[in-house]
């Protein structure tokens, strides 16, 4: 047998110290809890937030807030269309919505209006018919939230099927909607803006 293989086998019959594990947060705060004292000194039971506790908690309903926010408007959206005063009306005046890429309506707009003027008028006048939206997955974090959806039965006036896939990343605050980026298909968009075919 080799020097090697005796260290090898050696090693091997040595018991392995422990890896302790990691505690998870909410076993820290457990731990935490059943060690304050009852009034925290304060003279309040210690059942209160802290002020993380209430920061996380108050994320998590704000979360919930933009999650709902979004599903019943998507809804209404999937009923309606994007034409008319239930996607502007969520707007707010003082939105900022990104068009991402170089199609005819990509840019910057700082305000209701100017989306109006710059996205969504354009947009209008070549369409016949407004997509309606299909939303594949809406992903909530605070007031911060990622829609992907598929816009579908939507028409242009040169004859174009306008059916696409969007991705939204919105901000919504309070019951309005402040900020917009979005992804999309821009060759679709592209040919949209295209004179009808001979």
């Amino acid at each position: 047998m080799l020097l090697g293989e005796i260290g090898i086998i050696h090693s091997a019959r040595r018991p392995r110290p422990a890896v302790p594990s990691m505690p998870r947060p909410l076993d820290r705060l457990r731990e935490r809890k059943q060690t304050e004292d009852p009034t925290d000194g304060s003279g309040s039971p210690s059942g209160s937030l802290t002020g993380e506790e209430e920061a996380m908690s108050t994320s998590a309903s704000t979360t919930g807030a933009t999650r709902a926010f979004l599903v019943e408007w998507f809804d209404r959206l999937a009923a309606t269309g994007f034409d008319g005063g239930v996607f502007l009306g969520a707007l707010s005046d003082d939105l900022v919505w990104t068009a991402t890429g170089t199609s005819p309506v990509s840019g910057t707009f700082r305000g209701k209006q100017a989306y109006v003027d710059g996205v969504w008028r354009p947009l209008d006048q070549h369409l016949q018919r407004w997509p309606r939206a299909e939303v594949l997955r809406i992903l909530a974090d605070g007031e911060w939230a990622t829609v992907e959806f598929r816009g579908v039965g939507g028409l242009g006036v040169n004859g174009l099927d306008y059916s696409l896939q969007y991705c939204w990343v919105l901000r919504v605050v309070g019951d309005e909607i402040t900020e917009v980026v979005g992804y999309y298909d821009q060759t679709q968009v592209e040919a949209l803006f295209a004179p009808p075919a001979v």
